[in-house]
């Protein structure tokens, strides 16, 4: 007896769905999702976002916004005046990021910690750091300029025409970021040296 045809196209699909019973309709396996919390130890502002982000197909990601929150703490100036953080400084960033790692909890997200350009430059950075990773529980990173510069590139580039060269540029607290883009691929990044704060501080 010759076996009947293997179905194709949606028929296909539909027959490597598991039977549903009568009445009910079949639903597609779940995509895989994860919620992430980055803390963002800025030179001017320390920041939260908390986002869930869902596995499509083709390797793309579905990024949505949870939870965002920051506060000015204006480290950067701390820094460029003192050349460390000083005690109300560090007392302001820790009750910042005790309430920032509480709402990360709350939403029972994967906890990401970074600092940048004030905490690369401070003279007890290291310190910071280490504090930093008692409250929150996991091992912050410190981002050089480049990486800062390329991470810009990143969140940005759907947003970039696919052709053409552009200019991106990121002026923060005590730096400035640069990457040079070509459509949607980076061709050099850079890191200098001076930003809002540090301005500000020199006035």
């Amino acid at each position: 007896m010759t076996p009947p045809p293997r179905p194709a196209g949606k028929t296909a699909r539909a027959a490597r769905t598991a039977a549903a019973p009568p009445g009910v309709r079949a639903v597609a396996p779940a995509r895989p999702v994860e919620r992430w919390a980055a803390l963002d130890v800025g030179s001017d502002t320390v920041h939260l976002l908390v986002a869930e982000v869902t596995h499509e197909p083709f390797g793309r990601l579905a990024v949505r916004q949870l939870a965002h929150r920051s506060v000015l703490l204006e480290l950067g100036r701390e820094v460029a005046t003192r050349g460390r953080f000083g005690r109300e400084a560090l007392r302001a960033l820790e009750g910042s990021v005790r309430d920032f790692v509480r709402v990360a909890r709350q939403y029972e997200a994967r906890l990401i910690v970074a600092a940048t350009e004030a905490t690369r430059e401070a003279s007890n950075g290291p310190a910071v750091m280490t504090r930093l990773e008692q409250l929150a529980g996991t091992p912050p990173r410190i981002l050089s300029g480049v990486r800062e510069a390329q991470l810009g590139f990143v969140a940005t580039r759907a947003a970039l025409p696919p052709s053409g060269l552009h200019l991106l540029v990121d002026s923060g607290g005590a730096s400035t970021e640069l990457s040079l883009v070509a459509g949607h691929r980076l061709r050099v990044s850079a890191s200098l040296p001076v930003g809002a704060a540090l301005l500000a501080a020199s006035i």
